[in-house]
């Protein structure tokens, strides 16, 4: 065995002994410091969805000075029981001498009844006839419908994708408003667009036409920097992000994002943490099922001190997803999805030629996201994520490490299953004020994981008072709560928000089967006070800008290596 050969395979074996990359002084790897996706191009204003409430017919001018004596009532064409207090109404006027006004109160009462079970549509009315005293009095139940979809104001880049969502509606009777609500909020998610909506009278008796314009943004960017990595990743990143919107007609987009620390190349070779993602969503079918399919590629080389170890990791994730909106309205959205996860990680010792790890794994996941708004002022998010790695596709675990080639968790596997939760409740306060409150976690069911796949504590909207990933843990928990106050404000052409807060976070992360160089457990605890702003109305320089600024202290609890001090962030968004 050569000089070299012996030297590669002494620090493999050292990394495999003492845990992967513990031996790199706890600097983040590449998987940890990847979002979980590539991140989402900002669209554009969401639009308006205006649908008018039930107008029912007035009663004819002098109606309230004519009386009748109403034998009973019949309802021609009811497809819906009658609820206690419509039921009321009707028995009220039954067998009674009462003004004819009194009749329309009664159809207006039915038909409101018919609206609030969601047949915004349907309207009663008095059809002309002849009453007697003691005769029966006819109602007629007009079922609403939708005669034309008028889409001729809209941008020819989206008008047949919209016009296909929105197809179905044409000629439906007896249209419930959470139909309708949810093909306009979904040709609304047409990527680039902010869609407007009205309903107008239409030709035919019972009939409306829907009328749709919007605006369409075929590209759409941002320019963003921040100062939330570590020292030896540069601490401050610039990232910038482009996306092509449905140019092609088909509801698709195309989008891709690099991000790196400014100086020494920012995305080039020499840079100490580059980053780069490109991905498209495709629409299948016209329901709102989207496929989407990603790839994200990273680099590390951390600038550490003489004499520390030097490493180049690189990591790769390649994703497939299935998302589908089960639940879309204005009040409420359930999006379960599907992903299957190619990633492979390596690092390297350089100087020595050794690989110090190389992971390869396929995980499973399946989740969703539900979100609503209540009538309390109150918004609520709730999310999950079951992943399973599963042994295929040349994935390796502890029991295909080598000696040349270790796996970064000396006890982790590939068909490792974890779960992963996340809940935010957004309370509204008198006089502006707001409660904001958070909560992530993630449970190892089967011990150790190797570093793509564990928890991390540390970056901005987290524990904020520390660098992204300053923590590392198979399984974890945080908890963030923030007291906002938001003071918005227009100076045409300018609109603005500012938001200053009180923040507290707490979290802790738990290491299955820790080495000499690890703790069982970390916990810290970040304080602080922040501003973030938003300014639109900013062209032509761009869209709309974000800014954010945030002081905060650290307190890490006893034995920790970590050193706590003041740590200030700032972190700035330019959208076109």
């Amino acid at each position: 065995m050569g000089m070299n050969k012996w030297l590669a395979s002494s620090m493999s074996l050292l990394v495999l002994a003492c845990g992967g990359a513990a031996v790199a002084q706890s600097v983040p790897s590449p998987g940890q410091l990847a979002p979980r996706t590539g991140p989402p191009v900002q669209a554009p204003t969401p639009g308006t969805i205006t649908i008018p409430e039930a107008s029912p017919a007035a009663a004819p001018p002098g109606a309230d000075r004519v009386e009748v004596t109403v034998g009973q009532i019949q309802v021609d064409g009811g497809y819906l029981p009658l609820d206690a207090d419509t039921a009321a109404a009707v028995a009220g006027v039954t067998g009674k001498r009462v003004a004819v006004s009194r009749l329309y109160e009664v159809a207006a009462a039915i038909e409101r009844y018919y609206a609030s079970q969601g047949h915004f549509l349907t309207r009663v009315v008095i059809p002309p006839q002849q009453v007697r005293d003691g005769q029966t009095l006819r109602l007629q139940i007009v079922e609403g419908f939708i005669e034309q979809v008028d889409v001729a104001q809209l941008p020819g880049a989206v008008r047949d994708r919209i016009s296909r969502v929105l197809a179905g509606l044409v000629g439906e009777r007896r249209l419930k408003l959470g139909v309708l609500e949810r093909k306009l909020l979904l040709a609304g998610d047409t990527p680039g667009t902010a869609l407007r909506s009205t309903i107008t009278p239409g030709g035919r008796e019972g009939g409306v036409k829907l009328v749709v314009t919007a605006e369409h943004r075929p590209v759409t960017a941002e320019l963003s920097v921040d100062n939330g990595y570590s020292k030896p990743f540069g601490r401050t990143v610039i990232s910038t992000s482009a996306a092509i919107n449905s140019v092609f007609g088909f509801g698709e987009q195309f989008y891709a994002n690099v991000a790196g620390p400014p100086g020494k190349g920012w995305i080039a070779g020499g840079s100490a943490r580059r980053l780069g993602a490109v991905g498209t969503l495709i629409p299948l079918g016209d329901d709102g099922l989207v496929l989407n399919v990603e790839g994200t590629w990273s680099t590390t080389r951390p600038r550490l001190p003489a004499g520390s170890l030097a490493t180049e990791s690189d990591y790769a994730r390649y994703s497939v997803r299935f998302i589908y909106p089960l639940i879309r309205s204005r009040t409420e959205n359930l999006t379960p999805r599907l992903t299957f996860d190619v990633i492979n990680e390596t690092q390297k010792a350089p100087e020595f030629g050794a690989t110090l790890y190389e992971d390869r794994i396929r995980p499973l996941r399946i989740g969703a996201t539900w979100t609503r708004s209540f009538d309390t002022d109150t918004t609520v998010s709730l999310g999950g994520d079951f992943s399973q790695g599963l042994p295929i596709f040349g994935s390796r675990g502890r029991r295909d490490a080598t000696l040349d080639k270790p796996i970064s968790r000396a006890f982790a596997d590939d068909d490792f299953s974890k779960m992963e939760i996340n809940a935010r409740v957004v309370q509204r306060l008198p006089a502006s004020f707001a409660l904001d409150a958070s909560f992530y976690g993630q449970y190892a069911f089967g011990g150790s994981l190797i570093n793509a796949e564990q928890f991390t504590l540390g970056g901005p909207r987290r524990l904020s008072g520390y660098d992204v990933a300053t923590f590392a843990g198979d399984s974890g928990w945080l908890a963030r709560l923030e007291l906002q106050y938001a003071d918005a404000f227009n100076l045409t052409p300018l609109r603005g928000l500012v938001v200053p807060y009180l923040f507290a976070a707490r979290g802790k992360v738990y290491v299955d089967k820790p080495t000499a160089l690890e703790r069982s457990s970390v916990g810290a605890t970040s304080l602080g006070v922040g501003l973030r702003t938003n300014l639109a109305g900013i062209e032509p320089v761009g869209r709309d800008v974000e800014f954010q600024v945030e002081v905060a202290r650290q307190y890490t609890d006893r034995g920790a290596s970590h050193r706590d001090k003041w740590r200030v962030y700032i972190a700035g968004t330019l959208r076109f």
